[in-house]
């Protein structure tokens, strides 16, 4: 789950980003890998759930369970909700070419075997930045 909402300091880290270049989105990951949900649907249920838990005839059936709090959000990657909630403000997403996923596995596992191979003479840690973006460096 991706809590998303109001001054999110990853979302309008990527908005501001963007508006430094160009308004185009830094593309990080084009995969769906995330289910957003919006902040205020989270605490609601949290209010729901204090409420289940203060009545007596509510709170056995509810306490100690676990909950996957979700909403209708579509799960997505973090490029096109990155795209869904600032489209309208003009930005748009970076249209270049990228490596296709088996490709990045197959680069990412090589790299791992030099690390384990050079690591009794050599501590190896390969630098991996994302194009254009400054949440991993």
């Amino acid at each position: 789950m991706f809590i998303c909402g109001e001054g999110s300091p990853i979302l309008s880290a990527g908005i501001d980003e963007a508006l430094n270049n160009n308004r185009i989105l830094s593309s990080f990951s084009k995969f769906p890998r995330v289910n957003p949900v919006y902040v205020g649907n989270v605490a609601w249920a949290h209010i729901l759930a204090l409420r289940a838990l203060q009545d007596p005839r509510k709170a056995p059936s509810v306490q100690g369970q676990f909950y996957y709090i979700s909403d209708d959000m579509p799960h997505q990657s973090y490029d096109n909700l990155n795209y869904t909630l600032s489209k309208e403000f003009g930005l748009r997403l970076d249209s270049r070419w990228s490596l296709p996923l088996a490709l990045m596995y197959w680069i990412g596992f090589l790299l791992e075997i030099v690390s384990f191979l050079l690591r009794p003479i050599y501590t190896y840690g390969p630098a991996l930045q994302l194009p254009h973006s400054d949440i991993v460096k």
